[in-house]
């Protein structure tokens, strides 16, 4: 994989069982990964946004609790219920950041992760928490740069570039899963994780 995009990550780890789970240096590398994959991914398939093309990057990432998700996705998507995942873009889609100096980092926006219900989802799919929280990562990404599963469409192409994003890592089809389970717990069933 290349390396063309410089990444910043303002990591903030606000619940202590993340660094149980995952130390704080692990989780910045597996992070900036998981973004880089995903960037990456989309420039390959040709779906990288014209005004992000080898550009600086910018994604502030919180790893905190079911509570604080739950307030955040009550707040600002109107769901009284923790996720895993909640994505908040800092620009539109649509937007080309015409305005920045070419030098400048654009800010994607945040990730805002759940302790809680990633470890019982990665349980519930018997992989590591690290795993799990790459995918939802490069989910994440990919609705800061304006991807969405709002109809079952964008849903499919939206879960082929995160196929594609695992892969491209050396990581399994994340949406392989035991059909026994239930597949409410798939993303991009109740879960649209975004707070646009």
């Amino acid at each position: 994989m290349s390396a063309d995009h410089t990444i910043a990550l303002l990591l903030d780890i606000e619940h202590d069982d993340w660094i149980a789970g995952l130390a704080p240096k692990q989780a910045d590398s597996l992070i900036t990964q998981a973004i880089r994959a995903a960037l990456e991914t989309l420039k390959t398939a040709g779906e990288l946004p014209q005004s992000l093309a080898g550009r600086a990057v910018e994604v502030s990432a919180v790893l905190t609790d079911n509570d604080q998700v739950q307030a955040l996705n009550r707040d600002y998507r109107g769901k009284d219920k923790p996720t895993n995942i909640l994505s908040f873009p800092q620009f539109d889609a649509d937007e080309t950041h015409a305005g920045l100096p070419d030098d400048a980092a654009i800010l994607l926006g945040d990730l805002v992760l759940a302790f809680e219900t990633v470890a019982s989802e990665a349980k519930a799919r018997d992989i590591p928490i690290w795993q799990h929280v790459t995918h939802l990562v490069i989910h994440g990404l990919l609705h800061l740069v304006g991807f969405d599963h709002v109809d079952d469409n964008s849903a499919v192409a939206m879960e082929q570039l995160e196929v594609q994003a695992m892969a491209s890592i050396d990581l399994d089809n994340p949406y392989h899963f035991d059909m026994e389970q239930d597949p409410t717990t798939v993303i991009g069933q109740d879960n649209p994780a975004t707070a646009r």
